[in-house]
């Protein structure tokens, strides 16, 4: 479990600075006038949307693996 734990951090760590630096850029392009359609701002509000159940799947993830691997050594503790 303890890879698991590991390779998830490193794809939360991964995709927090790809959320970080596409939400730095779209704040940055969309500062000042508007300019596009309102189709163009719903992809781009449904692309941060879905960046961050990403990365809230992740973490979740990421969190919930010491609990699993918790439960699953008390169970074969209690059996032995």
């Amino acid at each position: 479990m303890k890879k698991i734990k590991n390779i998830l951090a490193i794809a939360l760590a991964l995709l927090s600075t790809y959320m970080l630096f596409n939400g730095a850029t779209i704040f940055v392009n969309t500062s000042g006038m508007v300019q596009g359609s309102e189709f163009g701002m719903l992809i781009t509000l449904a692309n941060q949307v879905s960046l961050l159940m990403l990365w809230l799947a992740l973490f979740a993830l990421w969190r919930l693996v010491p609990t699993i691997s918790a439960t699953t050594s008390g169970l074969q503790g209690g059996q032995g």
